[in-house]
């Protein structure tokens, strides 16, 4: 209370906060000279900072007595509590500390069901031990997400995106992922890769969402023209009902590997070679700096970083 008090005796419009520092140094070392090697500044500018000093505090606050200078009554109460000021202004111009076992808040993210089941997951319940007060809600509607983001409705999504807008976005890559088929496992395993001729002859499942978007687009790129048959909002339902059908289903690596992990499923090599799918996490900058949002981006960054160094699938 006393540094505000010292702080508001004077035109703080007047006051610029490096004199505080000089200040500081004047007052430990009495000496202009030393105060000017202290602070690695030269003795004219340590001298014109003193001038400009004794005209805010109204007070001469060192006097010369000899070969060194005295503190004035004035000075003598600055120093008291001039570290105290210091340290003050320190504290709100530093970033807070951030604990995320005390933090407290609500972030709402929207993810397909392969981003939450590939990414997510373990994420989540790492997340959920070690921040007991953040409520995280995800949901899997994909609709005009950048509409959402801006408006505040969501505050960061996962998925694979194609048009990301620059102006207002920020956007981190999280893993490459190379693009197979599932079909369902059979007593005779079916030649891997799948043949171009089955591929364009059979009927195919689709995931709808950004990486079938992607799909499309390098399919069409490559002339190629499936025979859609069923299309599905979620990965897990699309390769249950593959599992059971002739259908074909095609999806990045990950997804395939986790699916091939819960239903009777052979992943197979595409005909040809497309592009790798890049799963993407993007957020409005407006939540950029926020402490809260950037542990949970962090948390969930880290976790990816672990999926990205795993050796690639070898396929059955």
């Amino acid at each position: 209370m006393i540094a505000i008090a010292i702080m508001h005796q004077i035109n703080l419009r007047r006051i610029d906060l490096n004199l505080l520092v000089v200040l500081r140094a004047l007052l430990a070392e009495q000496h202009v000279t030393r105060a000017s090697r202290q602070l690695n500044m030269t003795q004219p500018a340590v001298s014109h900072a003193l001038n400009r000093l004794r005209a805010v505090f109204k007070d001469p606050l060192l006097v010369r007595s000899g070969a060194g200078m005295l503190l004035t009554s004035r000075a003598v109460e600055l120093a008291n509590n001039l570290e105290v000021i210091l340290q003050d202004v320190s504290q709100l111009l530093e970033p807070r500390g951030f604990d995320p076992a005390q933090a407290k808040g609500r972030l709402r993210i929207t993810a397909t069901e392969g981003a939450i089941v590939a990414v997510l997951l373990n994420c989540l319940a790492r997340m959920s031990g070690m921040a007991p007060g953040i409520e995280i809600e995800i949901s899997s509607q994909m609709t005009q997400t950048y509409d959402r983001l801006r408006s505040g409705e969501i505050d960061a999504a996962l998925d694979v995106f194609s048009d990301i807008p620059h102006a207002g976005f920020c956007t981190q890559p999280l893993f490459s992922n190379v693009l197979v088929c599932v079909t369902r496992k059979v007593r005779n395993p079916t030649p891997d890769p799948i043949t171009l001729r089955d591929y364009r002859s059979a009927n195919h499942a689709q995931i709808t969402g950004g990486t079938n978007v992607m799909i499309e687009k390098h399919l069409s790129a490559a002339r190629i023209k499936r025979k859609m048959g069923l299309s599905l909002p979620g990965y897990v339902t699309a390769a249950a009902i593959v599992a059971q059908s002739d259908l074909v289903l095609t999806l990045p690596e990950m997804l395939a590997r986790r699916a091939a992990e819960m239903f009777p499923l052979q992943i197979r090599r595409l005909p040809i070679k497309l592009p790798k799918v890049t799963l993407s996490l993007i957020w409005h900058e407006r939540r950029d700096a926020d402490l809260i949002h950037k542990w949970v981006r962090e948390e969930i960054i880290s976790a990816t970083s672990k999926i990205s160094t795993r050796k690639s699938f070898r396929y059955l």
